[in-house]
């Protein structure tokens, strides 16, 4: 017997599920061979991680740095191969779950994977649900790691997981910087929005999902059961991600010279955010809500921030959301932050969170903060993160381990949560700490690293890779997060960098090949 995604009632029969795991198969099948020690490509020794990956500079805190490194060797345990039977790529990564494959959870592990891009096999995982696509644009949300299909067939309310494939191959590309990988994947993109169009609207033009499909199995932002297709209601994280979709396809289309296809899928954007914005912004509650039978659904949700990462809302709805819900600690600025629930909502679980009902999980975390930064809200995004981080580190240090979610509450695990999830939680340790402590955003195709400077501790980060490029970029010791910072730059080929300080100065420099010591404030620029 096996169980659908994240149900939080099912998990609880993992010694069953575990136990039915281990019986023998059919000869005719075999599960995704977890590679031992010795057959594993993959299973990389501590010091070959830390002579090829990133390596975070943080003086004042070389716990978060031990938590980091942990992180990737994890990862190395959850690399599979793929099999004749499931038809599956050489080897991708695994959700940590169940042995099954999932969408949202891919795209999700490859925000911090892709720092590894040249270790583990990234854009692999991806092409397992290309591999699997219909030829109607169909992807399953899940797909069986023994025999590779589909969990649900396309007809199953509950199929399809969020349509962010197109955000993941974006943001993989910013790192990259090969586009030729994207002219490969732009029509196929291309066919699964379209089949997504054609299947989960309304008749108002907005989408829906399940419990089960948008992620969030016991979320109360469906009102029956998790399972359940409920007509006439419209999901606000459904509909800002499918906007996060055309927004993104557009993106990958401008960046292969289609400019026609750019256009058609800006537009389909702009028509989505407009009726977004009328119809699930509440003017009264400064906050987008699901609408049932036509009315919003007063239910503060996880999911109505993905307007923020699809760059929906106008800065005074922005400002509304931030101050009046994110950062409210009585909705989701917990101990914890960021409760997948409203801590008024009667749903809320203070001391487990409960999945959904108030569970901190590391996508949702991640998209949060993203959303901030792309409204200018650096300040919030790393506070939240310190915050964010802290709370991950304190349960690894009693536990030894990332969970697949945490209390809102306290500095404990969440309930249910599987240990060992790495996983999407590889984000509390490696992206959140090098996108939103250090304050690293690269763009790869510009040849640009921007760093938000928050710290004044010693801190900053040496062999980072992207494009084709290597780059070292440590700032000294400050007094004060305003004051200018002493650098010591390196670089494997020409970049420029773009550094911001707390308080808005911006410096940018142009660095050439070689070693570097600059100071903004001064222009100092001396080959080192």
């Amino acid at each position: 017997m096996q169980s659908h995604r994240r149900h939080p009632f099912l998990a609880r029969l993992c010694l069953l599920v575990l136990l039915l795991y281990l019986l023998p198969l059919s000869p005719a099948l075999s599960r995704p061979t977890r590679l031992a020690d010795g057959g594993n490509p993959y299973h990389y020794t501590l010091e070959q991680l830390q002579a090829a990956l990133p390596q975070p500079v943080l003086d004042k805190h070389p716990q978060w740095i031990t938590m980091y490194w942990d992180a990737w060797q994890i990862l190395t345990k959850h690399i599979l191969a793929g099999t004749p039977q499931n038809g599956f790529v050489s080897y991708y990564i695994d959700p940590a779950f169940n042995g099954d494959i999932f969408l949202w959870d891919t795209v999700f592990m490859s925000m911090f994977a892709r720092y590894g891009r040249d270790l583990f096999p990234v854009t692999a995982s991806f092409d397992n649900f290309y591999r699997k696509q219909d030829a109607n644009g169909f992807i399953a949300r899940q797909f069986k790691g023994i025999s590779g299909l589909p969990y649900q067939g396309k007809n199953d309310p509950n199929s399809i997981n969020p349509p962010i494939l197109s955000w993941g191959e974006w943001e993989y590309y910013q790192l990259s910087g090969d586009s030729s990988r994207l002219k490969t994947v732009l029509p196929r993109l291309v066919k699964f929005y379209t089949w997504v169009k054609t299947h989960r609207t309304n008749s108002d033009g907005l989408y829906w999902n399940t419990g089960v499909g948008s992620g969030m199995d016991n979320s109360p932002e469906h009102t029956v059961c998790d399972t359940c297709f409920e007509p006439g209601q419209d999901w606000i994280d459904m509909s800002a991600q499918q906007a996060l979709n055309a927004l993104s396809i557009s993106r990958i289309a401008q960046a292969v010279g289609n400019a026609q296809l750019a256009s058609q899928f800006q537009q389909e954007y702009a028509h989505l955010k407009n009726l977004i914005n009328q119809r699930m912004w509440s003017k009264q509650d400064g906050i987008y809500y699901p609408i049932k039978d036509g009315q919003q659904r007063p239910v503060k949700t996880i999911g109505s921030f993905w307007p923020l990462l699809a760059q929906l809302a106008d800065i005074n709805q922005v400002s509304r959301l931030i101050k009046e819900h994110l950062l409210n600690p009585n909705e989701f600025y917990r101990e914890h932050p960021f409760a997948s629930l409203a801590a008024a909502d009667p749903h809320y679980n203070s001391s487990t969170g409960n999945y959904w009902n108030g569970g901190v999980w590391a996508p949702t975390n991640y998209m949060v903060e993203q959303g901030l930064k792309l409204y200018g809200e650096e300040d919030a995004a790393y506070q939240a993160a310190l915050q964010d981080i802290d709370n991950v580190y304190r349960v690894y240090q009693r536990t030894g381990t990332l969970w697949e979610n945490y209390a809102p509450d306290s500095a404990s695990p969440g309930d249910p949560a599987r240990p060992n999830f790495v996983g999407w939680s590889g984000n509390f340790a490696i992206s959140e700490l090098l996108e939103d402590v250090i304050g690293l955003r690269v763009d790869a195709p510009a040849h640009t690293i921007n760093w938000r400077l928050n710290l004044t501790e010693r801190n900053g980060i040496t062999n980072l890779h992207f494009g084709q490029n290597v780059v070292s970029l440590v700032a000294e010791q400050r007094q004060n997060a305003s004051d200018p910072p002493h650098l010591t730059v390196q670089a494997l080929q020409p970049f420029t960098l773009k550094l911001s300080l707390p308080g808005g100065k911006t410096f940018t420099q142009t660095f050439a090949a070689g070693k570097w010591r600059w100071t903004p404030d001064s222009k100092e620029l001396k080959d080192s």
